[in-house]
């Protein structure tokens, strides 16, 4: 059986609490987890299609609005930023990889969210041992 991920959106916003972007004519509004559940912009994009919206925070982790309209946040692992070209690339292959593994938005989280840190966390793209250790620390 082929399973099908539709990633609409992938927005980093570094350093942002509440982050705004144009995206054509849909304005995509994130929320800090520590302040509150609104994502209307992500709900939007769902309403024109995409099945799951994920959203990088850089800094502030991420936020996956899934396809049964859960909201899953996810905060970011400790480590000192090198050089954060590819991060979001890492991520979203990460994000990709978990749910085709596992079939779960959680772990899928997870896995992308360590995909992306390690990346971020490297002079160049993560290896595998990098992903591994920090998958270890995210709960």
């Amino acid at each position: 059986m082929i399973r099908a991920i539709c990633l609409l959106v992938f927005l980093c916003t570094i350093g942002l609490a509440r982050a705004q972007a144009q995206s054509g004519v849909i304005t995509l509004t994130v929320v800090d987890a520590e302040t509150g559940e609104e994502v209307p912009g992500a709900r939007k994009l769902q309403q024109r299609g995409a099945r799951n919206v994920l959203v990088s925070m850089a800094g502030d982790g991420a936020l996956l609005l899934d396809e049964t309209g859960a909201v899953h946040r996810i905060g970011t692992p400790k480590g000192k930023v090198v050089n954060s070209v590819g991060a979001g690339d890492s991520m979203v292959a990460g994000f990709i990889a978990g749910y085709l593994q596992s079939g779960s938005y959680s772990y899928a989280l997870r896995l992308g969210t360590a995909c992306g840190s390690a990346t971020a966390f490297s002079l160049g793209l993560a290896e595998r041992r990098d992903i591994d250790a920090l998958l270890k620390t995210i709960e």
